[in-house]
């Protein structure tokens, strides 16, 4: 029995034994491989580092301070716009303040589209709708006089801050239908020559369209610029009669002229044009 005993106590303490070196390897081999792992980064690699976390907060400031530019030198901010739904419901209330209730409304909910955002940062809002409305291929072989898209804004000076960045994007020839460029007569005869988009104001849309030298029926695309002003007034809100009314006149004459064409076409036909209030503010 001593024998089983002392036998018993001696492989007790050679276990001991074992488990204390294994312990011992593993205190003193933890740190060891711990900075194996996480080796100190080097003078280089540091300065490297907090030269661009230091750019990063450099950008973020001048983010924060100013509006970031477009290829033009136009200052742009990526601003969430309005949806289709709320675009519409928009311009109904305001069509019923300018116009009454008298004249119907052919403005349809289904027709108004949101505007996707620019992907990038010197795409404005105005190119980003067109590319994905109606992409580079359908732009190519529009009709003399009869633009696949166009935009209206309240003033001439408007318009040419739309058109700039649009012709560097888009790459294509914009027709400029607003007074102080071309007389009436000049655009009249300018408009027998093939322009995938236009810009204008509401009252010179009107003007050429009377004279027979502006179609809508070929239009895809019909974008209202929704900008507002320095007295945060935009062109569907204006408090001047005949600026808010011309927009609505023009509106009606040309969803007229769509429908139109809309009753000849057969169900399922892709003629629909398609609507969008444009928020590039």
């Amino acid at each position: 029995m001593s024998d089983d005993s002392s036998m018993s106590s001696s492989s007790s303490a050679e276990d001991r034994d074992v488990i204390d070196v294994i312990r011992e390897e593993m205190v003193e081999g933890g740190p060891d491989k711990g900075e194996e792992e996480k080796k100190p980064m080097s003078g280089k690699k540091r300065a490297k580092l907090d030269a661009m976390k230091a750019k990063k907060k450099q950008k973020r400031e001048e983010g924060e301070a100013a509006a970031p530019l477009r290829a033009d030198g136009t200052e742009k901010t990526q601003k969430s716009g309005l949806s289709g739904k709320q675009a519409y419901a928009l311009l109904v209330k305001h069509r019923l303040e300018a116009l009454g209730a008298e004249t119907e409304c052919l403005l349809k909910k289904e027709s108004f589209m949101t505007p996707p955002q620019p992907t990038n940062k010197v795409d404005c809002p105005f190119s980003a709708v067109i590319r994905r409305q109606c992409g580079k291929k359908a732009l190519r072989s529009p009709m003399p006089g009869a633009p696949l898209v166009i935009i209206v804004c309240s003033a001439a000076r408007r318009a040419v801050e739309i058109i700039k960045p649009i012709s560097l994007d888009l790459k294509y020839k914009v027709a400029k239908l607003f007074s102080k460029h071309l007389k009436v007569e000049d655009q009249v005869e300018m408009l027998k020559s093939k322009f995938p988009i236009a810009v204008g104001t509401p009252n010179r849309l009107m003007k050429l369209h009377q004279l027979g030298a502006l179609q809508y029926t070929g239009c895809r695309l019909l974008l209202v610029d929704g900008k507002k002003n320095s007295k945060d007034v935009a062109l569907y809100s204006d408090p001047s009669d005949a600026v808010k009314s011309d927009f609505f006149v023009f509106l009606d004459s040309f969803l007229a002229a769509a429908a139109a064409v809309d009753s000849k076409a057969a169900e399922g036909s892709s003629t629909h044009t398609k609507f969008a209030l444009v928020q590039d503010e």
